[in-house]
């Protein structure tokens, strides 16, 4: 929360300049820049990525080798392939999946070999063939025995941070809040704005903070006094009242967060009568 304290700081900076740029007739370019947080990586983010930028990050952060020829199998760690999910989380591996790399894996290497599969979900069907792979083995029937692992788990996070330990719990996949807000008129100009029904989507999460931007201008700058809102018992405040100067059409944006490092934007046009 501190680096985002810091990075609305400086994009306050560059709002001022700017506005005094245009006073004297000039213009001012604005910086594009991002916080970057290591080990956090967010689902929104990833999901967006093809599935080959997808395959590569993957294995890349599970210290594994891509395989050069397109093919069911994706790479190897070691001599083990590995077969990477759909970047998007909602698309789990299906029993079809599985078919298809075990047969791979087994004219590649031959019975009683192993594989490895990543992805972020996996449907029921997937797992019991794989379970039944691996029991037919178990009666030298030549089938390939394939370990699942999910990425939110411990096992991946250790592939990612290898002999560093101390620093597996810094490794996780977020996702951002569903941010929900809603407005009501109290008099004149002024309104109340509430996030306070907003979703942590992470688990174990809480919203932490709501920063508010009442004059949004394409990048986020909250509005003084709207920074970092506590009560008196240190609890964080996700409702702010706001006056705005005229009547009008505004657009307003709040930032919600929450303490594992999810956070999501919120923008909304409306009019002040």
């Amino acid at each position: 929360m501190a680096v985002s304290l810091a990075a609305d700081r400086v994009a306050k900076v560059v709002e001022e300049q700017q506005d005094e740029a245009k006073k004297s007739g000039s213009q001012l370019a604005a910086p594009d820049f991002e916080v970057a947080h290591w080990g956090i990586y967010e689902i929104a983010g990833l999901s967006k990525m093809s599935d080959d930028e997808f395959h590569e990050f993957v294995l890349h952060a599970y210290d594994a080798r891509l395989e050069s020829t397109r093919s069911t199998i994706h790479g190897y760690k070691g001599k083990e392939p590995i077969y990477v999910g759909s970047p998007d989380p909602d698309r789990p591996i299906r029993k079809e999946e599985v078919a298809e790399f075990a047969n791979a894996v087994l004219k590649r290497l031959g019975s009683g070999a192993s594989g490895t599969v990543i992805a972020w979900a996996f449907t029921e069907p997937a797992k019991r063939l794989a379970d039944r792979i691996a029991a037919q083995e178990k009666v030298r029937l030549q089938f390939v025995k394939l370990r699942l692992v999910p990425l939110e788990s411990p096992e991946f996070a250790a592939h990612i941070t290898g002999a560093h330990e101390r620093y597996a719990d810094l490794v996780s996949f977020v996702l951002p809040p569903s941010v929900r807000v809603r407005k009501k008129k109290l008099r004149g100009r002024r309104y109340e704005f509430d996030a306070s029904e907003s979703i942590a989507l992470n688990s174990g999460a809480k919203i932490i903070n709501a920063q508010w931007d009442f004059d949004y201008r394409g990048n986020f700058t909250s509005s003084p006094g709207y920074e970092l809102r506590r009560t008196k018992k240190g609890e964080p405040m996700l409702t702010a009242e706001y006056e705005f100067a005229a009547a009008g059409d505004f657009e307003i944006a709040v930032r919600v967060q929450d303490d594992l490092g999810g956070e999501a934007i919120h923008r909304d046009t409306f009019s002040v009568s």
